[in-house]
Formats: C-alpha cells, sequence, structure tokens
C-alpha cells in the first residue's frame, strides 16, 4: 500500500497526457504475457503476424510483466500530445546507463536477460538498438491503431472533466481504478508489492495518463521532482477494436433505414460512429471521402444538437449529444452497428 497526500498545490499542477511510448510500454507487456491480453486479444494476434521480423526478446525483455516496469516509459511526456518521436529522442538523451539503472529496478535479484545485457553493455550502439526496436514495433503494432486508440482517451478525458464540474476536483481520482481509494487528504493505492504501507508528502504535480494497453493494469511513477505519473485503464476501452479486425469498415455500414430516412445515410453513419470522439479528418479517412464534405455534415449536425464539439489541441473533436443517443436508440441504429 503506498499513499500520497492531496493538496491544493498538486490539484493545482494537474494535468492529463497522452502518451505513446506507455502505451507502446504496456502493448510489449501483452507480447511478453499473452495470456493475459483479453480484450486486446485481436490486437495481439494481428500484431504478432506484423512484428514477427523485429527484436521481440530484446523488447520482452525491456518491458517484461512484472512487478515494478521501466519509468522511462511511463514518465509524463513534456506536452499534452506527445510524438513517439520526441520521447524516443529524450530517452536517447538520457543515455543508455539511465536505461541499465532502470533495468536492475525491474529485474530485482532475477538475471537480466543475456540479450539485453549484451546491448546494454554496448554504450551507444546498444542505445541506437534499443531505441530502433522501440521505433519498428510502434510503426508496426501500435501507429496503425492510434487514431482508434487516442478517439478512446480523449472521451476519458472529456468524461474525467465534466466529473470535475459536478463533482470536484477529488472525483477526477474517486473511480479511476479498483486498486485506488480517497481517504481523507490521502489517495491510497493498494499495489501488493508495496508490503509496508508508504505515506509521501509534498506531492506537487499530478500527470493523469489514460491508457488502452495498460488496462485493466494500474501504473504509477513517482519521482524526486515530486511529480506523480497515474498511468490507469481509460474508460470505455473495448470500443477501440470494434470493427478494426472484422473487414467492415464505417464506410461499408448500413446506417439503420429510419434514421438514414431522416438524416441521409452518410449523415447517420457519422453520428453511429461518433460514440466516441473523432475530427473531421479521422472520419473522412474512415468513410473515404472529402474533409470538405465530412465537415458539412458535422456542421449540420451540431447546429441540430446532435454533437458537441470541443478543441484539444490544434484539433477539434466532434461526439455524440445525449440527444443524438437518444435518436439512435430509438432508431435501432445502435443495434444494427454492434451488428456490423
Amino acid at each position: 500500500m503506498v499513499a500520497f497526500q492531496l493538496s491544493p498545490d498538486m490539484f493545482g499542477h494537474t494535468r492529463f497526457n497522452f502518451s505513446p511510448l506507455a502505451e507502446l510500454g504496456s502493448a510489449l507487456v501483452l507480447f511478453d504475457q499473452p495470456a493475459r491480453a483479453g480484450i486486446h486479444r485481436r490486437w495481439l494476434l494481428h500484431a504478432r503476424t506484423a512484428t514477427q521480423d523485429l527484436d521481440l526478446r530484446l523488447l520482452t525483455a525491456l518491458c517484461p510483466d512484472r512487478p515494478f516496469l521501466p519509468s522511462f516509459m511511463y514518465r509524463a511526456a513534456d506536452e499534452t500530445h506527445a510524438s513517439i518521436d520526441s520521447q524516443l529522442a529524450r530517452l536517447e538523451q538520457d543515455g543508455i546507463d539511465a536505461i541499465a539503472d532502470e533495468m536492475v529496478n525491474v529485474w530485482q535479484t532475477d538475471s537480466i536477460p543475456g540479450i539485453l545485457a549484451e546491448t546494454l553493455r554496448r554504450g551507444d550502439a546498444g542505445l541506437r538498438r534499443i531505441t530502433a526496436a522501440l521505433d519498428g514495433f510502434w510503426r508496426r503494432a501500435v501507429e496503425p491503431y492510434w487514431s482508434a486508440i487516442e478517439s478512446v482517451l480523449e472521451d476519458d478525458v472529456a468524461h474525467r472533466a465534466g466529473r470535475i464540474v459536478t463533482g470536484g476536483m477529488y472525483s477526477l481520482l474517486e473511480d479511476i481504478h479498483p486498486e485506488t481509494a480517497i481517504d481523507g487528504d490521502l489517495f491510497r493505492i493498494n499495489k501488493p508489492h508495496h508490503v509496508d504501507q508508504n505515506t509521501v508528502n509534498g506531492c506537487r504535480r499530478l500527470t493523469l495518463v489514460p491508457s488502452v494497453f495498460s488496462y485493466p493494469k494500474l501504473i504509477i511513477d513517482h519521482d524526486e521532482t515530486e511529480h506523480l505519473v497515474v498511468v490507469y485503464g481509460a474508460r470505455g476501452v473495448g470500443r477501440t477494436w470494434e470493427g478494426l479486425f472484422t473487414g467492415a469498415r464505417a464506410s461499408e455500414t448500413t446506417a439503420d433505414d429510419h434514421l438514414s430516412g431522416l438524416l441521409g445515410r452518410t449523415r447517420s453513419v457519422i453520428l453511429t460512429r461518433l460514440d466516441v470522439p473523432m475530427t473531421t479528418t479521422q472520419l473522412a479517412a474512415e468513410l473515404d471521402q472529402s474533409a470538405s464534405t465530412i465537415s458539412e455534415h458535422l456542421a449540420c449536425l451540431r447546429a441540430a444538437g446532435l454533437l458537441t464539439a470541443w478543441r484539444s489541441g490544434r484539433r477539434v473533436f466532434y461526439r455524440q449529444t445525449a440527444l443524438a443517443g437518444s435518436l439512435i436508440a430509438a432508431s435501432g441504429a445502435d443495434r444494427l452497428d454492434q451488428a456490423n
């Protein structure tokens, strides 16, 4: 059990962060223990095929399924929407010695696997091998699905931001994971490998990192800069893979006749797809239509009160309103979409 003291100072420096490197690390943990893939099983089957010629023994030794995970994979990024390139560049700046030190913490009293130990002894050449392997895994196994992953992450952040309005700052953490609890001004985390209760005072920053591949685990990182990072499973993780591995793309989906008759086929498909947040560009790619055409449909649906929109960085995300959800449910289009 470990407990972190909550303070106005911490909540004043609380932010959300999307981390491609954290997703990559947790995806590799699933490669190390495929029996635990759960809702990610279909992704794992496809990812194994796509990465079969990569240096997977090195990667799973770097990110194994163990009580302690490498902090350099899960620390907060410098910006909210970090790129994998910037995160790998930061890893290179840390140097091979920092990675080697962290591997000692990960493997504890067990021996570091030979392929990783040899790579760590090679200095800069070993560092380049590690970052190249991580980059290759990202390109093959994670990047093709990043748009779908990011939509789920955006939805989680929008939900939790709304919770602040109705429940205050503590509501951000109340249901973040079954291992956590709010006890007065303490944020308790029940980690079995922390055998003695340890209360950490003086945390000045909190970064919440919603994640798809970390589900159902909770990952925490607390460093000497009084910065607490909490990586947790985003709500609606199961929706990430809907339609991705069945051959049924959104452009091939036939919307319910009643909803199509009311809105038109394209608008009804757009509306049903926006049960998770998406941008104009994402929708255009899924539906194989121009961004300008999609933008016109979005403007019409939003004017009718069926969509809400918000800006995240340089992008604008759209999502169904409660009115749209009721309309879809009444028409039966949601059941048809699930069947596809």
